[in-house]
């Protein structure tokens, strides 16, 4: 119970996701995953697990990158994607040792398409 707890007490006050997007790359066969999310500087590391919906794919994990200290920027690309594709994700993360995941209560979370 306590784990619940503070895993949803950091999910709502510690992450937020800044861009969730689907890049359509005109002109070529790809489009481009592309998420960053603001965290505190208590986060130790952060990875992005993705699956695209509009064809059999396996899950697919991408480490995060921290593009800021303090209050830090994390970001995670894949620049080929199929064409259109339609992606749900959810966010594993590190604070203080202990491993957590924040997957929009099962509802994962949907990246929006747009055209480069």
């Amino acid at each position: 119970m306590v784990h619940f707890l503070l895993t949803s007490y950091i999910s709502q006050l510690d992450l937020e996701i800044k861009e969730a997007q689907v890049i359509n790359q005109k002109g070529t066969p790809w489009s481009q995953l592309r998420v960053a999310i603001a965290a505190t500087a208590d986060i130790g590391n952060m990875l992005i697990r993705y699956r695209v919906l509009n064809c059999e794919s396996p899950y697919k994990e991408i480490e995060c990158q921290a593009t800021q200290t303090g209050s830090q920027l994390w970001l995670a690309v894949d620049p080929h994607l199929i064409f259109d594709a339609v992606v749900a994700f959810d966010i594993v993360y590190a604070v203080g040792g202990n491993t957590f995941k924040d997957d929009n209560n099962g509802n994962y979370y949907l990246c929006k398409k747009v055209e480069s």
